[in-house]
């Protein structure tokens, strides 16, 4: 078995970052916050579940019916959204 290289370094000060304040058991963390209030505010809560351009979409997603949501949201239907329309 191979062994990984990771810098636990890298990782203990981007989870770091996240939070406000450096005592972490009194700091909120903004990556958690800004989950929670977008689970408020798009009704995100429930999986599976995705949201593009503020719409959020529920139910059961397979391959297709996610990327034709995704080319939906676009003003200008990209080329690869009309191909797999077709």
């Amino acid at each position: 078995m191979e062994e990984m290289s990771i810098n636990t370094d890298v990782i203990k000060n981007c989870v770091e970052e996240t939070f406000y304040g450096k005592d972490f058991s009194k700091s909120e963390n903004n990556v958690m916050k800004a989950a929670s209030e977008d689970w408020a505010d798009l009704g995100s809560n429930l999986y599976p579940q995705m949201v593009i351009n503020g719409m959020t979409f529920k139910g059961r997603m397979t391959p297709d019916n996610v990327f034709e949501a995704i080319c939906a949201s676009f003003k200008v239907e990209p080329r690869q959204c009309h191909r797999f329309q077709k």
